[in-house]
């Protein structure tokens, strides 16, 4: 009997530790920068991407295919974040835009300085020079990708 009582004991406490596990690896947040979010999101298969890194400016991203959509065959993909610490005032290039209702803020930095917080979504868009030689841009209509980090993503189209 009191080896019955012993073993139910143990396989007690070894199936708490296996849920705790589960459980803390479930709440776990994603850490890193939104750049880590999308080399997990490539190495996932999720989609393909192709980048540059510099030790000056971080890493950029050139080309993103999703679904068969690709961002990057037919101009430069402007990298937009609903963060506002991440809005570029310096170069003029910070113009604000609506999507859905949620404000969005064009970034002046490579997406391995963004910095992931819950929450965090990143559109991807075209722009054009609003007038040329002002480095004024703004969003194109077209296709679009909207990435919820970690590991959403969804294409979209700009009315």
């Amino acid at each position: 009997m009191r080896k019955i009582l012993t073993s139910l004991l143990i396989v007690a406490i070894l199936a708490t530790s296996v849920v705790c596990c589960v459980a803390c690896q479930k709440d776990k947040a994603f850490e890193g920068s939104a750049f880590d979010a999308f080399k997990a999101l490539k190495d996932a298969g999720t989609i393909e991407m192709e980048y540059t890194e510099s030790a000056e400016y971080g890493a950029w991203i050139s080309k993103i295919t999703y679904d068969g959509l690709v961002m990057g065959d037919a101009g430069y993909p402007m990298i937009y974040v609903n963060n506002r610490k991440y809005r570029d005032e310096l170069q003029g290039m910070g113009n604000d835009y609506t999507y859905n209702g949620e404000e969005f803020y064009a970034s002046n930095v490579g997406v391995s300085s963004i910095v992931f917080e819950e929450g965090m979504k990143i559109l991807v868009v075209y722009t054009e020079e609003v007038e040329p030689g002002t480095y004024t841009y703004a969003v194109k209509k077209g296709p679009a990708l909207l990435f919820t980090l970690p590991n959403g993503v969804e294409k979209t189209t700009i009315d």
